[in-house]
């Protein structure tokens, strides 16, 4: 014999945040696509326009997992490769490291480009977890730069034509511990 359980709604006996879920479970997903234009040109982080994701986690212990793809367009116009990173930040703290340089970001384009000037547009994924230890809101961003700009004169552009089809996403999802 199977067993049902139907409700419209569950909610704590006091408060609504007294439900503990299993570990494992999603408790809530923010989703954030952004189409604002960010040229990417210097060796030093750059901010992304509109690049943050709010969430408000409702138990201090979860974890929260952010998902970000970035469209991205390079151009080396000394045909050259270019090398870049993103970084990912908790309020004003970086909460990813790079073992490429210890600088606090994660590589991106290994030998992204080619022999000649190129144009490239692609897609880039990021998925990171972190423990903010609250309940209050908190905003994650994203900051960019160009590894090898002074050798190359090569930039990125973030969302390259402003339009949806170059839109990039920024999720925040909180996981129950």
């Amino acid at each position: 014999m199977t067993s049902r359980l139907l409700v419209d709604k569950i909610e704590g006996k006091t408060t609504a945040s007294t439900v503990e879920m299993p570990s494992g479970s999603v408790i809530q997903f923010v989703d954030h696509t952004f189409d604002g234009v960010s040229t990417i040109q210097s060796a030093s982080y750059t901010s992304i326009t509109s690049g943050s994701v709010t969430i408000t986690p409702k138990f201090s212990s979860s974890k929260i997992l952010i998902m970000a793809c970035v469209s991205l367009y390079q151009n080396d116009s000394n045909q050259n490769y270019i090398y870049g990173g993103f970084q990912f930040k908790r309020g004003s703290t970086v909460i990813t490291t790079d073992v490429t340089d210890n600088s606090g970001s994660f590589a991106i384009g290994a030998n992204f480009g080619g022999s000649s000037s190129s144009e490239i547009v692609q897609r880039v994924p990021f998925n990171i977890i972190d423990s903010p230890n609250t309940t209050s809101a908190t905003t994650y961003s994203m900051q960019g730069r160009v590894y090898n700009y002074a050798n190359t004169g090569g930039y990125f552009i973030v969302n390259p034509g402003n339009n949806s089809r170059a839109a990039s996403t920024i999720h925040a999802m909180e996981i129950a511990q």
